[in-house]
């Protein structure tokens, strides 16, 4: 079962339709950077500052290294 987006993006692995163009969607946004915005809300939300999950992810990996 392969389901076209209007995107273009094949998708299948035995998902419901619904949910694998929901993905297929997200996807293409991500791609596009449609969905990495810096307005300043969750900042504003959370009343702290924000990181980036890519220095997150970093600091995990380094912290995570036994160098004894």
């Amino acid at each position: 079962m392969a389901v076209l987006t209007g995107e273009g993006h094949e998708v299948g692995a035995g998902m419901p339709e619904l949910y694998a163009r929901i993905m297929a969607d997200a996807d293409a946004f991500f791609a596009k950077g449609e969905l990495g915005f810096t307005s300043g809300e969750l900042c504003r939300l959370v009343g702290r500052p924000t990181t980036p999950i890519g220095d997150t992810v970093a600091a995990e990996v380094v912290d995570g290294l036994d160098l004894s």
